[in-house]
């Protein structure tokens, strides 16, 4: 403090004794880790309203991380493409579940729909069924307003 003559160096002020370079360095992670989770979260918030406000109803989430093992449902082919005439095989409705960029949970969890880039899959949990599948071009307007919402936000 040379060139302030009338101030005083407080060196107790300087350094905290027991708090180190790797404590320090530790609470700064922390925080890092902290204002990225509150980021996402926030960003993830901001997409769901966004959905929501497409008319989607149902619990949203985002990126499902665990996905229902549908190897033991049934594949409901006459419902599919009998009566809708979907064109979708048991292979493309898996593989429509492992692409799934959204979920939406209904009925308490009775029903799970994925949706992805190529097509959606709707699963009836109580009774292990498929339900229904189709290609993206069978998309209702509100799951394309939902799709639409997803891409604007993945580019950001």
């Amino acid at each position: 403090m040379d060139s302030k003559a009338n101030l005083h160096r407080r060196k107790d002020r300087e350094q905290v004794v027991g708090f180190d370079k790797r404590i320090s360095a530790e609470a700064v992670a922390a925080n890092k880790k902290a204002q990225r989770e509150l980021a996402e979260k926030a960003k993830n918030d901001k997409i769901i309203s966004e959905i929501k406000a497409t008319g989607i109803k149902g619990q949203v989430e985002l990126s499902p991380r665990k996905k229902i093992d549908v190897s033991k449902f049934a594949f409901d082919d006459s419902h599919i493409n009998a009566e809708r005439a979907h064109k979708v095989t048991r292979e493309e409705a898996e593989q429509f579940i492992q692409e799934a960029d959204v979920s939406i949970t209904k009925w308490n969890g009775r029903f799970v729909n994925y949706y992805g880039p190529n097509g959606a899959v709707f699963l009836d949990v109580e009774n292990n069924n498929i339900r229904t599948a189709f290609h993206k071009e069978q998309f209702d307007e509100r799951t394309r307003k939902m799709r639409e919402v997803l891409e604007r936000n993945e580019e950001g």
